[in-house]
């Protein structure tokens, strides 16, 4: 991770651990790589993150379920169902 990148992890919802990456630039192709461990097994996921000139012409969340009321995605929905 570049060295003007920050991350900080964040408080744990609905059962997942959580973190935020903030950089004052981006390139336009990033890849960050996020290790964890659990029962005493290391797992190791990879993730590009396209930049502001990368990311041009694809929309964004546009095929992320929402809740109706709310506006939220759907598994992070807090409105009371029924």
């Amino acid at each position: 991770m570049p060295d003007n990148w920050c991350v900080k992890r964040l408080r744990p919802a609905l059962g997942q651990t959580r973190f935020l990456i903030q950089a004052p630039d981006v390139p336009d192709r990033n890849q960050v790589e996020v290790s964890v461990t659990t029962n005493g097994e290391q797992r190791t996921v990879s993730f590009v993150i396209l930049g502001p000139e990368e990311a041009k012409g694809y929309p964004a969340g546009v095929n992320v379920p929402t809740c109706a009321k709310c506006h939220a995605r759907v598994e992070a929905c807090i409105c009371p169902q029924g």
